[in-house]
């Protein structure tokens, strides 16, 4: 009975391809080859054949939505493990970008200078600029009065670059308005790139960056 409803499931989804391929066909017959046809069609029905026979499986065995979702979920050694290595991958882009781009070599002020803790908490030194990236995915870059504020929206830039993993030259368009924006509004809050970028007054008033990557 089990391969009965697989085997109907997989039917149904095939004809239902076919039938998407009768659109695409129609529309596009004077411009399609046979190949990108063939090729479409069999792609189409592959992802039906494969999706339906996953699901009907998951059915067959007793497995609840409820209880695959379960499945799915990460111990918290798991969860804390993936945080770890997510803003350790962080600190080595921002570490290798500084390299690259400025010929700056990022100093870990952890304990035996360290980029990164075992929990995933990250604070380095850029050229006088401190760096700290939270277990979170949160990147904060200190501010001060030592430093002009072209030189604090260029690290900014460089930063949000190797955070959401963007051109350089991009980032550092999206920064110039980001802090356009903040000196007339007051702040700056946009989701880019997976990445939240934020532009608000920080010490002394002076416009700081920060960063989630989600």
């Amino acid at each position: 009975m089990e391969t009965i409803n697989i085997f109907f499931g997989v039917v149904a989804n095939v004809i239902f391809s076919f039938s998407l391929l009768l659109m695409f066909f129609r529309k596009y017959r004077k411009k399609a080859s046979r190949v990108a046809v063939i090729s479409f069609f069999v792609t189409l029905v592959f992802a039906a054949v494969s999706g339906n026979v996953e699901d009907n499986q998951a059915f067959a065995t007793g497995a609840t939505v409820v209880e695959k979702e379960s499945l799915q979920k990460k111990t918290p050694a798991q969860s804390k493990s993936l945080k770890v290595s997510k803003t350790q991958a962080m600190a080595d882009r921002i570490a290798e970008l500084f390299q690259e781009k400025y010929n700056t070599i990022v100093e870990g002020i952890l304990p035996e200078g360290a980029l990164c803790r075992e929990d995933g908490f990250c604070q380095f030194d850029a050229d006088g600029f401190w760096m700290s990236i939270y277990p979170t995915g949160l990147v904060e870059i200190e501010t001060s009065s030592q430093h002009s504020h072209a030189d604090y929206r260029e690290v900014c830039s460089a930063v949000f670059s190797a955070t959401s993993e963007i051109d350089l030259d991009l980032a550092s368009e999206i920064m110039h308005q980001a802090f356009q924006v903040a000196s007339t509004a007051g702040s700056f809050k946009k989701d880019v790139y997976r990445t939240q970028v934020v532009v608000r007054p920080a010490l002394s008033d002076i416009l700081g960056c920060t960063f989630l990557r989600y």
